[in-house]
Order: structure tokens, then sequence, then C-alpha cells
């Protein structure tokens, strides 16, 4: 795909990973962060041969996305849902995490009687109410070596939570062998 794109002239390339909808009946997800993370370095590599830009819109671990112990500038660690500063309102008025979390509503921006809450009234839910507890219950370190990294809860939460529901990363991280201390 990406010599396809860089042939015809395309220098700029963004990625996402596709997760499944969490609220499906059927939920299978066998994508492990360490496969997705090494596919996404050939991609890059593979960019970086043809003078394409690569970037991915996918959160993943920080510390496994390091390469030649240089941190990959193409990787986010952190993710809009932890910190509050984003969300996406569906169709309905319903305001949903992210664009992985659909039918998952925390929140809406209509009131009970179906008028639009105020700012004020908007702010006071979304920094006390639901959506903040909703963001407070998926805030937990995927290994212990988290606790002491320098970049926890600002540059890296450990990549998406979706993408750590039903595994542990946890080994992956440890298996680095080394403290985890990004630059």
């Amino acid at each position: 795909m990406v010599s396809r794109m860089a042939e015809a002239g395309v220098n700029w390339i963004a990625f996402n990973i596709a997760i499944p909808n969490i609220q499906s009946e059927v939920f299978e997800d066998d994508l492990q962060t360490t496969d997705a993370i090494s596919q996404m370095h050939n991609i890059l590599d593979e960019g970086k041969r043809l003078g394409a830009n690569i970037h991915f819109a996918a959160s993943v671990p920080l510390c496994l996305a390091e390469k030649d112990g240089a941190l990959d500038s193409h990787f986010r660690g952190n993710c809009f849902v932890f910190h509050g500063n984003a969300l996406v309102i569906d169709h309905n008025g319903s305001i949903i995490p992210c664009v992985h979390w659909v039918e998952a509503p925390i929140d809406s921006i209509y009131r009970t009687d179906g008028k639009r809450k105020s700012i004020t009234g908007f702010l006071r839910g979304w920094n006390n109410g639901l959506p903040s507890e909703f963001r407070q219950s998926l805030l937990r370190y995927p290994s212990h070596r988290c606790s002491t990294c320098e970049h926890w809860g600002t540059k890296c939460v450990g990549g998406c939570p979706l993408m750590r529901l039903g595994r542990d990363i946890s080994k992956d991280i440890d298996a680095l062998g080394k403290e985890v201390v990004l630059k």
C-alpha cells in the first residue's frame, strides 16, 4: 500500500489500527501489540525508503515502539480518553469516549428535557460526572515498569485501552529487561 501510494505521488500517509466495536456480541481480537508495532516499523521503513512521511493515529506503549534505542516519533502513546481533552459526539448527541467506543455513550450534549446543555453544565458533568469516572476507571498501569516511567500520564498511558482489553501486555513491557525511561 505504501509503495502504491508513493508511486501515485502521495508523500504523507496516515494509518489507524482498526479496533473492533467492544459493544459487538462477537468481540474477537487476535492482534498482538508487539506484532502490530513490528508491522508498523516495517511500514515506516518502506516509507523512508520511498520518501513518504508515515504517521500512525494509533496509541501504543511508547516503550514498545522504540527502535534502536530511539523513541519513534511516528507513534503516540497517549489517548485523549484519559485526558478528557477531546470527545466524539454521535449523530444523536450522545458522547462516546472515542471513535472506537460506538454505542457506549457516557454522556450527552442534551439535557433530559431535550435542550442542549449549557457549557457550564456540560463541563460540570464532563469533569465530575460519569465521563470523568469512566476515564479514571481505565487509568491503570499495564506493567509495574510504567509506574517508574517519566512519561506515564503525559506522553504515554500504555497505549489504547481497547488494545489492552483481554490481553496482558505487561509481559511485553517487562521483557524489555531495562527500566522504561524514554528520552
